[in-house]
């Protein structure tokens, strides 16, 4: 399929609202003026962090409905389950959390009251995760974090319309992030080494109420010190211009074409595999742990099936390297949402 590419700044939304330049970039050149936005009630806007070591997975947010907003943190063991929850929801929240427009840039994004302070403060290459919280079930809940870049790192970027004309999403995806930092809940100190990988899901967009997708994400240290990570979706939107299908190697992208998976929805721990049409990324993923959420609140309703196992097989870069991966932690994720 042709894929269209954006390399220079240009804007995402016409004057009326409208997605004005579908199709992908290895940079955030697509200029998000929200205020060209007709469906006001309909953004979506969050920043989300993951951050994996061995068996602990981190996951941290902060992101609205417009209607309402998430503010939250949990740790969670990929081998017993046990896992560890804090957030704040606010009602009404619309542009009050002041999100960034550009995920790339220099940038304090920040929510606070007496008993929540998070913050995600982004600094060239760095991008320093605090938070202090406590709650009925915590007296204390800690997290200092930071995760380092590479050097002028591509990302997976992609402006993907809808039917709809006034429906969009700006996706700004980054992995690879060197993670250290310590959680600290209570009287137990969790430490994420110079071993763990740190991802960014940078998100925006007026889509519709009823959405389903499959997300595929990982990131790891070859035998020869250089870092291959890899970005697959689909099922959202209209991807006839471009895919968000994409490996990275020491920061530079290598696109995709069309990915399929087939896996067994009612048996979600067998084995997924996946394809793609140009014999680019053929991976198999063994299930070690599905993260299961299901949230159901007035009308919102969200279910996700995270499952992170052990990927293997073997990728291609444009370059006709082939790179075999064994044993490499990542995760497949399919949601069904109604927000």
């Amino acid at each position: 399929m042709a894929q269209k590419e954006f390399v220079n700044k240009t804007e995402l939304l016409s004057n009326r609202g409208r997605l004005a330049a579908p199709g992908y970039a290895k940079h955030l050149v697509f200029n998000y003026d929200r205020r060209k936005i007709r469906r006001k009630l309909r953004i979506k806007e969050w920043d989300f962090y993951q951050i994996l070591s061995h068996d602990y997975c981190l996951q941290m947010n902060i992101g609205h409905l417009s209607y309402v907003g998430s503010v939250s943190a949990t740790l969670f063991n990929l081998k017993t389950g046990q896992r560890y929850s804090i957030g704040v929801m606010k009602p009404l929240v619309f542009n009050a959390f002041h999100m960034e427009r550009n995920g790339e840039v220099d940038h304090l994004l920040r929510f606070h009251n007496k008993r929540f302070d998070m913050s995600f403060d982004v600094k060239g290459r760095r991008r320093i995760l605090h938070l202090e919280a406590c709650d009925k079930t915590y007296k204390e809940f800690k997290i200092d974090m930071i995760l380092t870049g590479i050097q002028n790192s591509e990302a997976m970027t992609i402006a993907t319309p809808f039917k709809t004309p006034e429906h969009f999403y700006l996706n700004y995806k980054q992995n690879g992030f060197a993670a250290r930092g310590n959680v600290v809940i209570d009287n137990q100190i969790f430490h994420f080494g110079g071993d763990s990988c740190g991802l960014l899901d940078w998100g925006r967009g007026v889509w519709p109420a009823k959405t389903e997708w499959y997300w595929s994400n990982g990131a790891t240290t070859l035998p020869d010190g250089r870092v291959l990570g890899f970005n697959i979706g689909f099922g959202f939107g209209d991807l006839s211009h471009a895919t968000e299908n994409m490996l990275f190697v020491d920061g530079k992208v290598h696109k995709l074409e069309t990915i399929t998976l087939e896996n067994d929805e009612t048996h979600i721990m067998k084995d997924w595999v996946f394809s793609s049409s140009d014999g680019r990324y053929e991976l198999t993923m063994k299930p070690i742990y599905d993260n299961y959420t299901k949230t159901k609140i007035g009308p919102i309703y969200m279910e996700c099936h995270q499952v992170f196992g052990k990927f293997n097989g073997q990728v291609i870069l444009n370059t006709g390297e082939k790179i075999k991966i064994v044993n490499m932690l990542a995760f497949c994720e399919h949601a069904k949402n109604h927000w």
